[in-house]
């Protein structure tokens, strides 16, 4: 029988299944912890970028905003071949 798998994998639940295996995580769940990160960075800059459109503020200085944007585009490319994988 089939897993059923839940619509929500967070990082709480990772670390207690990474803890029920014996503290060994697999590749899988090494790559959600990272993900989980990545969700966390995204929503930290957002809120950043939005704040300095809205409020006036300067959060995130114009180099940043270079550097952030080759970082994406850096990421991007590099996941392509994954992203586009058929299975």
């Amino acid at each position: 029988m089939a897993k059923k798998h839940p619509k929500r994998y967070g990082k709480e639940q990772i670390e207690i299944d990474i803890l029920a295996q014996g503290g060994v995580p697999t590749q899988n769940q090494k790559t959600l912890l990272l993900l989980a990160e990545m969700k966390t960075l995204y929503t930290n800059l957002s809120y950043k970028c939005i704040s300095d459109h809205y409020k006036g503020t300067e959060k995130i200085l114009s180099e940043d905003h270079k550097t952030i944007r080759k970082a994406i585009n850096t990421l991007k490319y590099s996941l392509q071949p994954v992203i586009n994988k058929k299975h």
